[in-house]
């Protein structure tokens, strides 16, 4: 018959001590994403507040600036193929036929 494995009190100790900072992390974490607190002032330390204040601050520019095209090396680019492409047959007729292998 096989023998119970004793783990030492050091073992368990730092076990039990790393479950519960791990629970105290998704309580945290859950508690601030569903609260909603009625006084919200600006240096509140939730995760949501300061996400929320970091992309406040710097912005989005989403607005795209094509000058850069008409600079070098965009104006000593060479074009590969010739254009417009034409498109000629593809696939076959009827895929659901029967493909019969010679060998």
């Amino acid at each position: 018959m096989l023998a119970q494995k004793k783990t030492s009190p050091i073992k368990t100790l730092i076990f039990a001590i790393v479950i519960i900072i791990i629970w105290i992390g998704i309580i945290f974490l859950l508690y601030d994403y569903t609260a909603q607190p009625k006084n919200l002032t600006v240096n509140s330390w939730t995760v949501s507040n300061i996400l929320s204040n970091l992309i406040k601050e710097k912005g989005i520019n989403a607005d795209f600036q094509d000058d850069f095209l008409v600079k070098n090396p965009y104006i000593r680019l060479k074009e590969s193929q010739r254009l417009p492409i034409r498109i000629g047959e593809i696939g076959r007729a009827n895929p659901f036929i029967e493909i019969l292998y010679n060998f």
